[in-house]
């Protein structure tokens, strides 16, 4: 194995290359009672007092900070019951904003389910698991993720309207030198039933002592593809710099295949058969990719 490859087995070390949010705005619903609508908030911090949220530091082998956006949603569920709401922010409740009020449909429930960022089509099964989506194609946002791809989730303790919600997801962090095109990261390795390991896709997420676990990602998919508009065939590249990209936790991932497309041609290709150990909540660094190949327009 050479010095390239050596590196790969210390988390905190560049693992890969030589180191050198909308969310879906589905309107409030209002139940009426007694003729008059009723809502409910939520106080709803995140990791730091430093989502979408947006990233606040970007050090290898750390959690992604995040600050609430004014226009940012949550979506919450109530035990006993399948029905999500969508939880608009309200307000910011202390100095620091990762911690802000959310106003939504009253509704009552022994225990409260929340999951950042709102997709509408996530889905709880009344007790604890809430099925969401990991995109496999997700948007490039510079210095931090695409916000519908980094999913947090919490639970209230009983009926209590403060939680706390955490990232479910990790998180690579690679850094481009030009224009680019995509980015493409893969499960290098087949399991022994011949399909690969999953990185992105459909998952199941339960709250667990550590915030959020990922508990089933036997509808997931095998690669996760980043580009300019989240879309498989953009017509926009976008520019130079470091970027996050969530994918599926994993105590046992069977190596890398990283293809890096340059605009101009060039391209940035790196593979090991390294096994990773990816946990929730924290970055790896895969490095700057610098061109390697060229080819043919």
């Amino acid at each position: 194995m050479n010095k390239f490859f050596a590196t790969l087995a210390f988390a905190a070390s560049t693992i890969i290359f030589a180191a050198c949010s909308s969310n879906d705005t589905d309107d409030i619903i209002n139940d009426v009672i007694d003729n008059e609508p009723k809502t409910m908030s939520f106080l709803v911090g995140t990791p730091s007092s430093n989502s979408r949220a947006v990233v606040s530091g970007l050090n290898d082998n750390a959690t992604p900070t995040i600050n609430w956006e004014e226009s940012d949603y949550i979506r919450v569920w109530g035990s006993g019951s399948e029905t999500g709401y969508p939880y608009a922010f309200s307000s910011y409740t202390t100095s620091f904003h990762n911690y802000a009020a959310f106003t939504g449909t009253a509704f009552d429930a022994s225990k409260y389910f929340l999951m950042y960022p709102n997709q509408t089509d996530a889905t709880f099964d009344g007790t604890s698991n809430i099925t969401a989506t990991i995109p496999t194609i997700q948007t490039a946002t510079l210095n931090s993720f695409d916000p519908n791809a980094a999913i947090c989730m919490g639970a209230t303790e009983g009926k209590e309207e403060s939680v706390t919600i955490l990232h479910a997801c990790a998180f690579l962090k690679i850094t481009t030198v030009k224009d680019c095109r995509s980015i493409t990261i893969s499960a290098k390795n087949k399991n022994t039933d011949g399909t690969n390991w999953k990185v992105a896709g459909k998952v199941g997420i339960e709250p667990s002592s550590a915030g959020a676990k990922i508990v089933d990602f036997s509808e997931a998919a095998d690669a996760v593809k980043l580009t300019a508009d989240g879309t498989a065939n953009p017509s926009t590249t976008f520019p130079a710099g470091t970027y996050l990209i969530a994918i599926i936790t994993s105590t046992h991932f069977p190596g890398l295949d990283v293809k890096v497309d340059y605009a101009d041609n060039t391209n940035a290709d790196k593979s090991t058969d390294q096994i990773f150990s990816f946990s929730a909540a924290t970055i790896y660094n895969l490095g700057t990719a610098t061109p390697t190949t060229t080819t043919n327009p």
